[in-house]
């Protein structure tokens, strides 16, 4: 086991390096991941500790690293474990290492309710810089921090305003953050701070605001589509009106949502319009809509529009949204036959989707292209291929040398595939 002096003043122990596989902890903190991809080959293949052992120590080193890009890779990956990642976090705040790394740590923790950690960053907030603040702020006590907080909505960088519009949704009737929080739906350049302002004026004001009235006809889709299910949840009549001339009306992505919503929510006396817009959107000029037409579809009812979708399988010309619609129909013959000819695609990821899922059932050419990809030129086709194969095809052994990759997105993604793939096989 490899043993650390820690940064609190005491002996750690690298909880990532079980007994008996040291070398392996030992190599990737020198950066050896080649090295160390060799000896879990020649001394623990098929070994599953070991092989977890390999995964966590690579996600590790990306998180202790002084590169910005390899540390956001990292806890991207690590916040997607959930509680299993917490003994890790818990040696990433202990250990030395880059200060960015504690506090990234420190807020996948407070996320997951870790008082302490919550403690820890207050007490760091008076003195981060912009990449960092806004984790802190992220978990300021309202009350408590109230004054700071209706400071920071205003900050010049973003990810700091929309981490304080957040804090600041526990403060319920509080006119003044009401009046904040109203400011920033209505003015702010970021969409994504309107879009969390918004959210959080509704908790904080009530869904009948004025701003989020005003919001129905915001520049950014996502946020007047956000005011709209906002305004439908009160029936408010001015949304129901809207909703209503957008199933009516050409298709769109915006009416696409709306039908959805409108499904979802069993909207009797809408239903049958919502229908007939999908089916509309089914067969709209823009590729977009057609595409979020199917994948609104996929999260209903199989039965829902059924024979159209069929139909449209053999119409489509576009290859990714012809794989939406055959994911729909599998595992039917139909469905199949369009993916056998999509692993021809001219889109890669269009041919490596299919070839995962007919793998999935059972084809061993198309497993075979699926390992195929693990030496594609592009690093997002070789962390999907790398995804599938740990999780979903139990490859686990087939994706080791990826943890040596030299791209840091596909390292930790195949660590991260690692992981879940093991806990998934203990489940």
């Amino acid at each position: 086991m490899v043993i650390l002096w820690g940064a609190l003043g005491g002996v750690v122990l690298l909880g990532c390096v079980g007994v008996g596989h040291g070398a392996l902890g030992e190599q990737v903190l020198r950066g050896e991941l080649a090295a160390a991809v060799k000896t879990y080959q020649t001394d623990f293949r098929d070994d599953e500790p070991a092989r977890e052992d390999l995964a966590v120590a690579v996600l590790m080193q990306a998180a202790r690293s002084e590169d910005t890009q390899e540390r956001r890779e990292a806890f991207m990956q690590l916040s997607s474990l959930g509680v299993r990642a917490v003994d890790w976090l818990q040696d990433l705040v202990e250990e030395p290492g880059p200060r960015a790394t504690k506090v990234m740590a420190l807020g996948l923790l407070a996320d997951m309710g870790d008082v302490a950690a919550v403690g820890t960053l207050r007490e760091l907030s008076h003195d981060l810089d912009p990449e960092l603040l806004p984790i802190a702020i992220a978990h300021l006590d309202a009350k408590t921090d109230r004054a700071r907080l209706l400071g920071y909505v205003t900050a010049d960088d973003a990810s700091t305003r929309r981490a304080a519009c957040k804090a600041l949704r526990a403060l319920e009737g509080d006119r003044e953050v009401i009046v904040a929080l109203s400011e920033r739906l209505r003015l702010d350049p970021d969409a994504s701070v309107r879009a969390r302002s918004l959210s959080s004026l509704a908790e904080v004001g009530g869904r009948t605001q004025p701003a989020i009235r005003e919001a129905l006809a915001d520049d950014n889709q996502r946020v007047r589509f956000a005011a709209l299910e906002l305004q439908l949840e009160v029936q408010d009549e001015r949304a129901l009106e809207q909703v209503d001339q957008l199933l009516r009306g050409d298709a769109s992505e915006l009416a696409v949502e709306a039908a959805r919503w409108v499904i979802l929510n069993h909207m009797q006396i809408m239903v049958g319009a919502a229908k007939g817009l999908l089916e509309r959107a089914l067969s709209a000029p823009l590729i977009a809509t057609r595409s979020q037409a199917v994948v609104a579809l996929r999260g209903l009812p199989a039965s829902l529009l059924e024979e159209a979708t069929r139909a449209r399988l053999e119409q489509e010309g576009d290859a990714s949204v012809r794989l939406q619609l055959a994911l729909r129909h599998m595992p039917s013959d139909a469905a199949r036959k369009v993916l056998v000819d999509l692993e021809s695609s001219a889109s890669k990821s269009v041919a490596l989707e299919a070839a995962v899922e007919l793998a999935a059932v059972g084809d061993k050419e198309s497993l075979d292209k699926v390992l195929a990809a693990r030496a594609d030129e592009h690093a997002s086709l070789r962390a999907r291929a790398s995804r599938a194969l740990a999780q979903n095809l139990h490859q686990s052994e087939a994706v080791i040398e990826l943890l040596a990759d030299n791209n840091v997105a596909v390292r930790c993604a195949t660590a991260r595939a690692l992981l879940a793939g093991e806990s998934a096989e203990r489940t």
